[in-house]
């Protein structure tokens, strides 16, 4: 799901707390959020007037690790898969993919997913290759949207058509269209909540 809808459910939940404790006598006119990751664009969507509308009754919010321009590492494991060692690591890389196909299987159909990408705020070069010692390829100059997530003819696209749909369900589109839709709306959502 996109971060923007689960803010509305998260403002409808705090909404029911806060009448809950009201209705025991409580005094309760706003609460005090806490995130960490991803739910620090949840509690941004949760403020902003088009997700969460909830900007009346939260007074605060802390947030821990919040990716809040987005992270490149988002990028790197759609691509190349999740990493880590130990016996943790080894069970999270089997539980969300250790593998691009495996994560891209995923990530590239889930809006929540996507919005964790370095925003246009994140900033540029980025993305790094370099070639015995020589830096070959510096992005995105201005737009990751339009010069990583949606190009589709160079090595270093985001999407590789084939790992989007394992499965091979049938669409009305392509798979990589599909997700370009996704992509837009990520990119819609990073910019009305400032990410």
């Amino acid at each position: 799901r996109s971060n923007g809808e689960s803010a509305k459910d998260v403002a409808k939940r705090i909404r029911e707390i806060i009448a809950y404790y009201q209705k025991l006598q409580f005094e309760c006119d706003k609460v005090i959020v806490v995130t960490h990751s991803m739910g620090g664009l949840v509690g941004r969507a949760l403020i902003h007037p088009d997700y969460g509308n909830a900007q009346d009754v939260v007074a605060g919010i802390v947030h821990g690790a919040m990716p809040a321009v987005g992270a490149a590492a988002a990028y790197k494991r759609i691509r190349m898969g999740f990493e880590g060692s130990g016996l943790m690591g080894y069970v999270f890389k089997k539980v969300v993919g250790d593998t691009g196909p495996k994560v891209t299987a995923v990530l590239a159909n889930a809006p929540g997913g996507l919005q964790l990408l370095p925003s246009e705020r994140y900033g540029t070069d980025w993305l790094k290759a370099t070639v015995d010692g020589n830096e070959v390829l510096s992005l995105p100059q201005a737009d990751p949207y339009a010069e990583i997530y949606t190009v589709q003819d160079k090595w270093y696209r985001l999407i590789n058509e084939e790992w989007v749909n394992p499965a091979g369900l049938p669409q009305s589109q392509s798979c990589a269209e599909v997700t370009f839709d996704k992509l837009d709306a990520a990119r819609t959502l990073h910019r009305k909540i400032g990410v």
